[in-house]
């Protein structure tokens, strides 16, 4: 799949067309990128008191929470749209510092597949 470049680029990090989390980058290739959230994409942006692993997680679907360290902006939710394991998440990325509701603006025009696919809005909620 060819790469669209965009002026602000939001890389995915999430299933997309097969099982199990990758990175992304629009419109769905496969990218090995280094960012600072490495350590902690898969699950470990969001909070989750006590580290509860149930078969549904300790938050609803929908909710999310914004990151940021060394440039970079992460908005993660707890998604099981493409993966139904407990734990399982998804996150939009960009290489600057914005607020968590620019970051979501530009992924709903870079990854329209993905808010088709969830079937719930993502909303801003207080997670802690």
């Amino acid at each position: 799949m060819k790469a669209i470049y965009y002026r602000r680029n939001v890389y995915f990090f999430g299933c997309l067309d097969r099982s199990g989390h990758f990175l992304y980058e629009p419109p769905g290739r496969a990218v090995d990128l280094r960012h600072p959230f490495e350590h902690c994409i898969d699950s470990g942006l969001i909070p989750n008191p006590g580290g509860v692993r149930t078969q549904r997680d300790s938050r609803p679907d929908g909710q999310y929470h914004v990151a940021f360290t060394r440039d970079w902006t992460a908005v993660a939710f707890w998604d099981r749209s493409g993966d139904c394991r407990p734990m399982s998440n998804s996150v939009f990325l960009i290489n600057e510092e914005v607020k968590g509701e620019e970051l979501l603006a530009l992924a709903r025009i870079q990854w329209p597949q993905i808010f088709r696919r969830v079937g719930f809005p993502i909303l801003r909620k207080a997670i802690s």
